[in-house]
Protein backbone atom coordinates (compact mmCIF):
# COMPACT_ATOMS: atom_id res chain seq x y z
CA UNK A 1 0.00 0.00 0.00
CA UNK A 2 1.32 3.44 -0.94
CA UNK A 3 0.48 6.36 1.30
CA UNK A 4 0.19 9.85 -0.11
CA UNK A 5 2.21 12.76 1.15
CA UNK A 6 0.55 15.48 3.17
CA UNK A 7 -0.22 18.70 1.37
CA UNK A 8 -1.33 22.11 2.56
CA UNK A 9 -3.30 24.70 0.64
CA UNK A 10 -1.93 28.18 1.36
CA UNK A 11 -2.82 31.69 0.18
CA UNK A 12 0.78 32.83 -0.31
CA UNK A 13 3.20 30.02 -1.10
CA UNK A 14 6.30 32.23 -0.85
CA UNK A 15 5.37 33.37 2.68
CA UNK A 16 4.41 29.83 3.79
CA UNK A 17 7.67 28.43 2.40
CA UNK A 18 9.69 31.14 4.18
CA UNK A 19 7.94 30.35 7.50
CA UNK A 20 8.58 26.62 7.05
CA UNK A 21 12.28 27.16 6.30
CA UNK A 22 12.64 29.54 9.26
CA UNK A 23 11.10 26.84 11.48
CA UNK A 24 13.71 24.28 10.44
CA UNK A 25 12.30 22.71 7.28
CA UNK A 26 14.58 21.92 4.33
CA UNK A 27 13.62 22.93 0.81
CA UNK A 28 13.11 19.97 -1.51
CA UNK A 29 11.55 21.89 -4.41
CA UNK A 30 11.35 25.67 -4.78
CA UNK A 31 7.96 27.14 -5.75
CA UNK A 32 7.13 26.33 -9.34
CA UNK A 33 4.22 26.91 -11.74
CA UNK A 34 2.99 23.90 -13.69
CA UNK A 35 0.12 23.83 -16.20
CA UNK A 36 -1.54 20.78 -14.59
CA UNK A 37 -1.67 21.89 -10.94
CA UNK A 38 -1.55 24.99 -8.74
CA UNK A 39 1.75 26.73 -7.92
CA UNK A 40 3.50 24.34 -5.56
CA UNK A 41 6.59 23.72 -3.46
CA UNK A 42 7.87 20.85 -1.32
CA UNK A 43 9.65 21.07 2.02
CA UNK A 44 10.94 18.42 4.39
CA UNK A 45 10.05 18.83 8.06
CA UNK A 46 12.63 18.23 10.81
CA UNK A 47 11.25 14.69 11.22
CA UNK A 48 12.04 13.86 7.59
CA UNK A 49 8.52 13.99 6.14
CA UNK A 50 7.94 15.74 2.82
CA UNK A 51 5.09 18.26 2.76
CA UNK A 52 3.68 19.72 -0.44
CA UNK A 53 2.52 23.34 -0.35
CA UNK A 54 -0.14 24.41 -2.86
CA UNK A 55 -1.17 27.98 -3.56
CA UNK A 56 -4.82 28.34 -4.21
Amino acid sequence: MTLGRPGLGVEDIDAARARALAAGAVEIEAPVDRPWKPRSSTVQDPGGKHIDLYQG
